[in-house]
Order: structure tokens, then sequence, then C-alpha cells
């Protein structure tokens, strides 16, 4: 892949665009180029900007989330199958959280821990490989509605069995006013992980609601062997078919 510059300077807060003709591209293709810093001592200020791009053909469903830079990051609200059970439904909350939309079971008071037909969120999102995946759920900084220690949520990839996990860490202990507790209001920001077995190219993640209160704003995942940047919000929503 080539790029054809023209060399000139750039005023401070100004944009470099860079676009990039797919006509031109068969398969994968990489690129550089550099950007310098013309006013500090030469062998400093400069960085080398590589460009991957992936145009080989292929076809997903519609709403298919598609793993690019090393991660899935999927939105609450751009889930692809809802179902709803008499005992409750998911509503989008907007605007709310850091995102803006979020989505939440009503009625508020709606417990599914013994149920055997719980609502659900389906994503569907394409990986590029074979192997674990981890899957961090991103949820509103909300506490059990009880003074138990535990406050739910469920989850199964490609039909599979539904794993039911506790967001509350320490179950030995009360929540108001353990460690987490703190961090999560301090972040505005539940985190759950999991590690969850994925094939290359389209799978499906169910979110199930378990517990009240329980509100989902977002779900990323990345590859086993690989670390996300660290940032506040996550990595930006993935590119959706």
């Amino acid at each position: 892949m080539q790029f054809s510059c023209t060399g000139g300077t750039v005023a401070e807060n100004q944009r470099v665009t860079l676009t990039i003709d797919r006509n031109q591209i068969t398969g994968k293709a990489a690129g550089q180029f550099a950007v310098v810093n013309e006013h500090i001592q030469e062998g400093t200020g400069a960085a080398n900007i590589i460009v991957e791009v992936d145009n080989t053909p292929v076809s997903y469903p519609k709403g298919t989330f598609v793993e690019a830079n090393g991660c899935i990051a999927m939105e609450a609200q751009h889930y692809t199958a809802k179902r709803d059970v008499p005992g409750g439904g998911f509503a989008l909350l907007k605007p709310y959280g850091r995102l803006g939309t979020a989505l939440k079971v009503f009625p508020a008071t709606a417990n599914f821990e013994n149920s055997e037909e719980r609502p659900y969120l389906e994503y569907t999102f394409a990986a590029a490989k074979d192997g674990n995946y981890h899957v961090q759920f991103h949820m509103s900084a909300t506490t059990p509605v009880t003074f138990e220690p535990k406050q739910y949520i469920g989850y199964s990839v490609n039909g599979g069995a539904v794993q039911v996990v506790n967001t509350v860490h320490e179950e030995n202990r009360p929540f108001f006013g353990s460690e987490q507790w703190y961090a999560e209001g301090f972040a505005n920001v539940k985190l759950t992980e999991a590690v969850i077995l994925c094939h290359a190219g389209v799978n499906t993640l169910r979110f199930y609601a378990v517990s009240p209160a329980i509100i989902l704003e977002k779900i990323v995942l990345w590859p086993d062997g690989t670390t996300l940047p660290e940032s506040y919000l996550g990595p930006r929503e993935s590119y959706r078919c």
C-alpha cells in the first residue's frame, strides 16, 4: 500500500486526514507515513504512523460487530435480538450513564435468580480467530437491593449453557462500604469480566437478567493474551454491519 503525501506545515490543533481507496487494495495491506515536529531538534519529535487495511470480502448478518484494533466493543442498545418474559423485559434508558444510553429490566424489582425463563439481549460479533476471548460487561454503578453481597448477571455464548456470575467480587463481606463499592462509585461503572470460547467468524453472545438493579451500558471483548489500552470509557464502539 502506498501513500501519496505533500509536505507542509500543520498549525496547532489542526487535523491531518488520511483517506484510502479500497478499490486499489486486494486482501490485506499496510503502509506508513511519518509525522515530524520541525520545532524539535533532529532525532526527536517524530512518529511513524502505521496503517493496516483488510479488504478481504466478507458477508456478515446485519448488526454484526467486527473485530478491529484488537477488540470488539458493543454498546448495549445495539443488540440484534431481545427476549422479554412475562415477569419483565429490557427497556432503553436515554439519556443515561457514561455513554448516553443503557438497558434495564422493568419492573425494577423483577428477580430471575430462581427462574428458568429470563429476559436476555443477544449480540452478534465476528471474531478474527478461534480461541479464548475476555468479555467485560460495563454496567452502571448500582448496588444490590438487599444487604446480601450478591448481584448476579448471566451470559451464554453460541447457544451454550447460561453462566451465572456474581458482580460482587468480595462475597464474604458486605458490599456497602467495601473497596469495590468505593471504586465503582468513583469511576461510575461496574465491571465484571469472564473468559469465553469463540470461533473465527460470527458468534452470538446473550446477556441475561438475573438480579434486580443491573443496568447494562456496553460489552467489550478482546483475544486472550492481549491487553486493552488503559482508558476511562474503554474502547469506542466497533464497526457494525
